[in-house]
């Protein structure tokens, strides 16, 4: 049984409740808990373990249970992928022992939900299927703002003029981008870049941050008048 609840100008929950024949044992995924070593929300590059409690919503105890996960997912790729349950007596639960572990690649993009599949096996090779969807938080750096510092102080690059640029970026994604550093280049035939690498810091989620040291770019006495240049 499917079930969404809607709200105007609120995102959607999408939800589901298994409907059984009252007979024998039924194991099924609980509530989860994750265990990166750092603020406890899945990030590209982090090694995840993963607690699964299994339930049993049948009318008889389910013996010798044990769970594999899988996942068909490119940024994911798994480590331990089993664990054991024991006997769970009905309307009763156990915990994942060992934890599943899956390491999440530094190429992940922000708010990529990762869909794991969990099969419940007994000792009577009975298998019962359940899903699990985990989010990634990953940070999001985009250009804002630019500023020319220098020269005549009218924050224009002119011909002939060497200027220290500052650069804003923005994170707008919904994680910390740590230590940040950027650079910047030009096949502009006019431009010179004489330093072309800042620093940031580190930018939190929805942070704007202008670099802390800044880039020298230089136009040649021979820049055509107005100029754009990429």
């Amino acid at each position: 049984m499917y079930v969404t609840v809607t709200k105007h100008d609120f995102i959607p929950y999408q939800g589901h409740a298994v409907v059984i024949v009252p007979s024998g044992p039924y194991i099924g995924a609980g509530s989860y808990t994750i265990d990166d070593g750092n603020n406890g929300q899945p990030n590209p590059g982090e090694t995840i373990e993963l607690g699964i409690w299994a339930k049993n919503i049948g009318v008889a105890t389910a013996y010798s249970v044990y769970g594999l996960l899988s996942e068909s997912d490119p940024y994911i790729t798994l480590g331990t992928d089993s664990s054991w349950y024991g006997n769970i007596a009905p309307d009763d639960s156990a915990f994942s022992s060992p934890y599943y572990t899956f390491t999440i690649a530094d190429s992940c993009p922000n708010d990529h939900s990762i869909n794991f599949t969990v099969d419940f096996c007994d000792n009577n090779d009975s298998v019962w299927t359940s899903n699990i969807s985990i989010m990634v938080y990953a940070p999001t750096l985009v250009h804002q703002a630019c500023a020319f510092v220098g020269g005549n102080g009218n924050g224009l690059l002119e011909p002939g003029e060497t200027l220290d640029l500052f650069v804003t970026l923005e994170n707008q994604g919904s994680a910390t981008a740590l230590d940040v550093a950027a650079s910047i280049s030009t096949t502009d035939a006019y431009l010179t870049i004489l330093t072309d690498t800042a620093s940031y810091g580190d930018i939190t989620a929805d942070r704007a941050v202008q670099s802390q040291t800044p880039y020298v770019v230089h136009a040649v006495f021979l820049t055509p008048p107005p100029h754009v240049a990429q």
